[in-house]
């Protein structure tokens, strides 16, 4: 055992039993200071010296020890090599020896630089001469710790082999090819490069049978069979992607009488069968992996190994053979060189200390032979809790002499550290944590020694927490038992005085509620014997109340009708007269101002037959009068009545009945109501041609269907499922006829279509709207359908038409007695209603106006008539136009707009002396158009 005294000059000094000093750890030896205050001994066995400037963990003993800047070794260290008992490492600032540590104890091992070589030095080859150096001007000669040149080789010399065959010659890999270096005596000759090997030869071996093995960083490798008689010819073979060497990069290395290639993709062995380089696995099949890289590999003392190798990321391993030959890898002692990653050059000496040159400039001395527990428990430990914010200490560890922390609710946001007495590579130490109570399982092993918890509820939890060190050991499991407070108003106190109050309140609640109720009960009981006789005499006035509405009602259709009446002869007397007036009449102007009259007068009647239907259909007075007849030969004759005007508009009009199924014989007949029927196509075809542009369509078609079930789906399309509001269903036994009419007019929006067939209902109501209607054909229509048992529906696109179909169905069983007269009737009627649908439809036809009239244009030229004051018509009525034209062309100069909009456009150009307008027009009304005349300053006047 040693004995370890801190000094206050020259760091800690390692005493035997026997007093005598055994090793001096100062600055000189790494330690960061030598003035020393206290020492401690860990668990495993580490000092820790409380310094003047620092604290420092002391390993004794050590399987590790380390020499850098500090010993006085300089550079990066690129080969290895003892001569004659010395330690040589060559860097990239030369070379450099060992000096063994003296007797003197304070003097420790160090190193000191070679002179005569200061640049770049690559590789070191033991000779019987001396030792041989390869740098960047060609080989140098070490010889007493002092180095000359022995042969420039116009290049850097990566490496340095010495021939089996000829002990006397050297091969220099330099940067440009393969050198031969030949002893003679005491003297070295160069006579040159092997010939046609132009390649960077970074690693030379030679096997037992005297090939030459050449590695490259680029070029694969290289296998030479050199002319004993001229070494400077050879015959050569090189290896590169088709022979198994995948990326170029490739190190030979002598291995029991033979040579192995490591690669970027395993050790490799040459196959004289194959003539190619195929993965070695005598040495382990887990070098044999192809995606493994393997550099560097030495051999050792007889069935030792080292070797660098990984997949991503290398690792250093210590290979063994047992008594088979069996290899047995074991990187375990050498996880802790993490920071290295690259190990660059291994010397392994026959005492089995072995050197590994690391790329941070460190040369790392590791000794098998010093006793290391790898697998020596260890605790995992909670250093500290505080709280995130203020970062205020709220539990200290060990310090605090407990393991449980109680915590008001206010300090519910922590923030634990914690930490683990595994010293070795402290840094690659990880954790894992877990707070139960709160955490669902484990969290990920993170190499953070702190975790924070925000708005933890209150709770009783237990903060668990685990390390794993570098050897990959799990640590004892260290436990902190938190318990979070409840706030005040959620305690056990709280809650009884929630319980106390809640309960005082009930009682008090319930006994006010008791004294009101009694209280109640007693009024209740004398409000309800007032109120009993105040209902009844109210129940009295209901009933009177009712009685007189019921009264008002009939009075209110007795008006209608009679007011009907009363509408209906003048207009009779108006329109009688007025034919003969027409006919009598030769002026044309006078004539069309007849026919205006008659064609307002007619529709105002229209209006008044339809008012006076809905006043017999409420009071049921509009009775069926329904007879079997040809309904086809029926809708032909009202659809003459149209052709006329439909030719003026251009419109499409077609009748279609080809399209019905014709069914078997005994289809039953259609019985309709001539008259009624009549009212209803005549309303349906007015709105199709009213709504249909000039040039459009419409479409009318009659479909009889026998014993079968037909739908009728009321605002939708097949172009559009979606604006579906309802479906009418009819279904007969005896079948139905379909008619429908269809247009390409502007169609129905979805959120009206549901509204079309109320009374009073406009599609339009603006001000601004484009079409003249009351609301009232739509209502009456389906009034007459219904009248008919039929049903209507309707579906429409916006912008593209609509369609209604009406359902009548076939035969007479729907049909009540007093609904039906007789056939012989029947047909006698039917030649009437021709007739007077030809009238009513020349009628129709004729009050189907448009509000776009032709407009006459400015004068182009001045005139006569350019003194007069100028008048601005804007009215969408053309009639009423047409009415002020006649009164006022002959004093004033007249123009006209159909709408708002045109009269704007007109009034700007034009800029007239009165302007004469409407109030509801489409595009603009009166009131918009007045308004926006005023604001404008050229018609502002």
């Amino acid at each position: 055992p040693l004995w370890a005294i801190g000094t206050q000059r020259n760091g800690v000094v390692l005493v035997d039993t026997a007093g005598q000093i055994r090793q001096v750890i100062n600055r000189a030896a790494g330690l960061i200071d030598d003035k020393v205050h206290h020492l401690y001994q860990d668990k495993q066995g580490g000092i820790w010296a409380s310094l003047n400037n620092g604290l420092a963990r002391i390993e004794v003993p050590a399987p590790f020890s380390v020499h850098d800047e500090t010993t006085g070794l300089q550079g990066t260290i690129y080969a290895l090599s003892r001569y004659q008992g010395t330690l040589y490492a060559a860097t990239s600032r030369g070379v450099f020896a060992l000096i063994p540590a003296s007797a003197n104890p304070y003097r420790p091992a160090a190193f000191e630089a070679v002179e005569g070589i200061s640049n770049i030095t690559w590789a070191l080859l033991p000779h019987s001469q001396g030792l041989l150096a390869g740098g960047a001007e060609g080989v140098y000669e070490i010889v007493n710790r002092r180095a000359r040149l022995i042969a420039r080789t116009g290049g850097s010399v990566y490496s340095l082999a010495g021939s089996q065959v000829d002990p006397q010659r050297i091969y220099a890999g330099t940067v440009s090819g393969l050198g031969i270096l030949q002893q003679r005596g005491n003297r070295w000759e160069y006579p040159g490069k092997v010939a046609e090997l132009p390649e960077e030869v970074r690693s030379v071996a030679e096997d037992s049978s005297g090939a030459v093995w050449l590695g490259t960083q680029l070029q694969g490798a290289l296998r030479l069979e050199i002319d004993p008689q001229n070494p400077l010819q050879a015959e050569i073979r090189r290896f590169g992607e088709a022979e198994g060497i995948l990326e170029g990069m490739a190190n030979v290395y002598p291995i029991n009488g033979g040579v192995r290639l490591g690669t970027y993709h395993a050790l490799r062995r040459y196959d004289p069968a194959s003539d190619r380089l195929l993965p070695d696995s005598s040495l382990g099949a887990f070098l044999a992996n192809e995606q493994m890289t393997v550099h560097p590999l030495v051999q050792g003392t007889p069935g030792r190994f080292w070797a660098m190798a990984g997949v991503e990321r290398g690792q250093l391993y210590a290979g063994v053979a047992d008594s088979d030959g069996v290899m047995a890898w074991d990187p375990l002692p050498f996880r802790r060189l993490t920071e290295t990653e690259i190990v660059l050059a291994i010397h392994p000496d026959p005492d089995g200390v072995v050197w590994f040159a690391g790329r941070e400039e460190k040369l790392y001395r590791y000794d098998p032979a010093l006793p290391k527990d790898y697998r020596q428990a260890y605790p995992a430990l909670v250093r500290r809790v505080s709280r995130i914010r203020g970062d205020s200490l709220l539990w200290n560890g060990a310090a605090a002499g407990t393991s449980e922390l109680l915590l008001p609710y206010r300090q519910n946001s922590l923030r634990v550290d914690y930490a683990a007495t595994s010293f070795d590579a402290l840094t690659e130490n990880r954790f894992q944590v877990m707070l139960e109570g709160y955490d669902d399982d484990w969290l990920d092993w993170t190499g953070d020694s702190r975790k924070e918890y925000t708005g933890l509820p209150p709770g009783k939890f237990t903060f668990r927490v685990q390390a794993k060190n570098i050897y990959g050991q799990l640590s004892e499991e260290g436990r902190l038992r938190l318990t979070i407070l409840p706030p005040w108003y959620r305690t056990h106190w709280a809650y009884v005085c929630y319980a106390l109050l809640a309960a005082g309140a009930v009682m008090l609640i319930v006994k006010s509620r008791v004294r009101y109720l009694e209280n109640r009960t007693a009024e209740l009981e004398a409000q309800v014997e007032e109120r009993t006789g105040q209902i009844r005499a109210q129940n009295e006035q209901i009933r009177a109340q009712a009685e007189k509405l019921r009264e008002a009602d009939q009075a209110k259709s007795r008006f209608f009708a009679n007011i009907s009446h009363e509408f209906r002869t003048p207009l009779t007397l108006i329109l009688g007269p007025l034919e003969s007036m027409l006919e009598k009449a030769r002026d044309q102007a006078q004539q069309d101002a007849l026919r205006g009259i008659r064609q307002n007068a007619s529709r105002l009647l229209q209006l008044v037959n339809q008012l006076l239907d809905l006043s017999r259909l409420e009071s049921g007075k509009l009775a069926l009068r329904a007879r079997p007849g040809d309904i086809v030969t029926f809708i032909k004759g009202l659809l003459f009545a149209f052709e006329s005007y439909a030719r003026e508009r251009n419109i499409e009009l077609v009748f279609a009945d080809d399209g019905s199924e014709e069914g078997p014989a005994d289809v039953p007949p259609v019985y309709y109501d001539p008259d009624k029927l009549e009212k209803i196509l005549l309303n349906l075809l007015s709105n199709a041609f009213k709504f249909t542009p000039d040039g459009g369509k419409v479409h009318v078609t009659v479909v009889v269907s026998s014993g079968s079930q037909s739908s009728v789906a009321v605002g939708s399309s097949r172009q559009d499922e979606h604006t579906a509001a309802a479906t009418a269903t009819a279904t007969s036994s005896s079948g139905e006829v379909i008619i429908t009419i269809r247009d390409s007019g502007i169609g129905i929006a979805p959120e009206r279509i549901g509204h079309i067939f109320d009374r009073f209902y406009q599609v339009d109501d603006s001000s601004t709207r484009a079409f003249e209607g009351t609301g009232i054909g739509l209502a009456l229509v389906k009034e007459l359908v219904e009248l008919h048992h039929g049903e209507i529906g309707v579906r429409s696109n916006p912008g593209k038409g609509t369609a209604f179909t009406v359902r009548l169905p076939l035969g007479s069983a729907h049909l009540a007695p007093d609904e039906i007269v007789s056939d012989e009737r029947g047909a006698m009627r039917v030649e009437r209603g021709a007739w007077s649908v030809e009238r009513r439809g020349e009628r129709s036809s004729g009050s189907v106006t448009t509000s776009n009239a032709a407009i006459p244009a400015l004068p182009s030229e001045p005139s006569a008539e350019d003194a007069q004051e100028l008048v601005l018509i804007v009215e969408d009525h053309p009639e009423v136009r047409q009415f002020i034209r006649d009164h006022l062309a002959g004093q004033y100069q007249v123009l006209e707009a159909a709408n708002g909009r045109a009269g704007l456009e007109m009034a700007r150009e034009a800029v007239p002396d009165l302007v004469i307008s409407d109030i509801m027009m489409p595009e603009m009304d009166g009131f918009q158009f007045c308004q926006t005349l005023k604001s404008d300053e050229k018609t502002s006047h």
